[in-house]
């Protein structure tokens, strides 16, 4: 059994109105970024999980914790 390839589900998109500011600035502030918060959780919720399978499948197929 072959497990499917992970999908992407979730897509943050900087698109140039917060881009321009940020690449036009002398210093790179984070706050410009701020705006994208709230759509990063997601995609970072699923990496987490994507990062804990492979650990968790394992675990599981020996029967024993690594």
């Amino acid at each position: 059994m072959t497990t499917p390839p992970a999908s992407l589900r979730h897509a943050v998109h900087v698109l140039p109105d917060l881009m321009r500011p940020v690449m036009q600035s002398d210093v790179v502030d984070p706050g410009h970024f701020a705006s994208l918060d709230p759509r990063l959780d997601m995609p970072a919720a699923d990496l987490a999980w994507w990062a804990a399978a492979p650990r968790a499948a394992r675990t599981h197929e020996n029967g024993s914790t690594p």
